[in-house]
């Protein structure tokens, strides 16, 4: 009698410990990473905004150097003028140089300004794209919690999904349009 009390508590524990298997591997959460700086940087929407604001940044330093040259010019005429004006009308006319040259410094900042704010908006625009294509490989795949890489200090390659998410990505949107609003001068 014993013996078989001993066997149906060996068969009691051993049925508790393959159902709490069973029930364990039921709450296993399925796992991905993504490295959203690598998407960042390698999608082709967030190549064609670096070349965007490349190409805005070169057109605003041309305007720039242009307007900075021309005010150059105008300082050595100022310089040399003094010699022949009254001290009267060379005060005038440094105070219009003066004035010339803060509404640079202050045009020169609105650019930097307006750049900056294309730029935020403009990869704010990719994130939301990024998003939506991790969300959508992720349900495909069935993984329920997706990391970013940046934040994990561990873990095997088979979790990265970034390149199914950069193809994603890529197929969904290839451009995005930077609104660059310039300041008036």
């Amino acid at each position: 009698m014993l013996k078989n009390l001993c066997l149906l508590g060996f068969i009691f524990v051993m049925g508790l410990g393959v159902t709490g298997i069973a029930r364990a591997q039921e709450n296993v959460v399925k796992i991905a990473i993504v490295d959203v700086r690598a998407l960042l940087s390698e999608s082709k929407a967030a190549k064609n905004v670096a070349d965007q604001l490349s190409k805005q940044r070169d057109k605003i330093v041309k305007i720039l150097s242009e307007k900075e040259k021309a005010l150059t010019e105008e300082e050595k005429s100022l310089i040399e003028a003094r010699k022949t004006l009254s001290k009267e009308d060379f005060s005038v006319k440094a105070q219009a140089f003066e004035k010339e040259r803060i509404d640079l410094q202050k045009l020169s900042a609105q650019y930097r300004q307006g750049l900056s704010e294309a730029s935020l908006k403009a990869e704010k625009e990719i994130m939301n794209h990024v998003a939506q294509s991790v969300e959508s490989v992720a349900s495909s795949q069935g993984y329920e919690l997706v990391l970013t890489k940046q934040n994990v200090i561990l873990g095997v390659n088979r979790l990265d999904i970034t390149k199914d998410v950069l193809k994603k990505l890529n197929d969904t949107v290839s451009k995005i349009k930077v609104d660059f609003s310039a300041p008036k001068g």
